[in-house]
């Protein structure tokens, strides 16, 4: 690879995850604590999609 291609060449993304950008442009990283709440605060008694297997998606 020459110098050339090193600089043309974007770097590779190095992010598994996800954000939250608040109107100030900040960060908040979405947690595995964030969804569990999330979902233990859908409302019970709404039927959800399921997948072909049964299973709620």
């Amino acid at each position: 690879m020459t110098q050339k291609d090193k600089q043309s060449t974007p770097p590779e993304a190095d992010f598994h995850g996800a954000a939250i950008v608040d109107e100030s442009g900040k960060e908040q990283l979405i947690t595995e604590e964030m969804v569990q709440s999330a979902c233990d605060k859908l409302d019970p008694t709404q039927e959800y999609a399921k997948d072909d297997a049964g299973k709620s998606s």
